[in-house]
């Protein structure tokens, strides 16, 4: 994406040299330069808040370890964005421990449901 001369313009400098390094190493990884490294990065920022403005968490899966394979991304930046108003009838909701993961083993292996589930359900569908 060109760049018109009207355009606003962001400078941006990095002077510690952990972030310098990473910036660096990024983009020999994604074999790109600053602007396009910028970018990308500002895409999934945007992503990011949006997501936890939702009241949704950020987190990495590792498929082969179900619950155990589960970390979540927090950031300063990321807490800034979220909405913690514990009244709202729609704000996030934080499980740990052995509560996130009995959420968990329920979302990947439910109970059966009840014989009064079932008729509803049975009542329901004959609708």
């Amino acid at each position: 994406m060109g760049r018109t001369a009207n355009a606003p313009r962001l400078d941006a400098t990095l002077t510690d040299s952990s972030s310098v390094h990473r910036a660096q190493r990024l983009m020999h990884t994604l074999r790109t330069g600053n602007a396009d490294l910028f970018r990308g990065a500002l895409d999934v920022l945007d992503w990011c808040v949006r997501e936890v403005q939702d009241g949704r968490r950020i987190a990495s899966i590792d498929p082969s370890k179900n619950v155990d394979g589960i970390r979540e991304f927090s950031s300063p930046l990321l807490e800034a964005a979220r909405h913690e108003d514990v009244d709202a009838p729609n704000a996030p909701r934080v499980l740990h421990g052995a509560a996130f993961d009995r959420v968990m083993q329920l979302i990947e292996s439910p109970p059966e449901p009840t014989p009064a589930l079932r008729q509803l359900m049975a009542e329901a569908y004959a609708r």
